[in-house]
């Protein structure tokens, strides 16, 4: 069987369907769901998909770091 990972989450937002995590700002379409329709044609493929979620958040600090804190000089 084939077998497809693919990534549901990433920076806190959500790639399926969810009623806990906001819905991902580059999804355009209201009533998509990826991970559904992923699911489904899947399936009629014969591909197995595994969801894979990022639990940490990326930060998208423009300088490209975490700032710095102080107390931990």
């Amino acid at each position: 069987m084939r077998e497809l990972i693919v990534q549901v989450r990433g920076r806190g937002d959500a790639y399926h369907r969810s009623g806990i995590e906001p819905r991902a700002e580059a999804l355009t379409v209201d009533d998509l769901d990826p991970l559904g329709k992923l699911v489904r044609d899947a399936r009629v493929m014969g591909v197995r998909i595994h969801a894979w979620g990022n639990v940490l958040f990326v930060w998208p600090h423009p300088e490209g770091s975490l700032p710095r804190d102080p107390g931990l000089s």
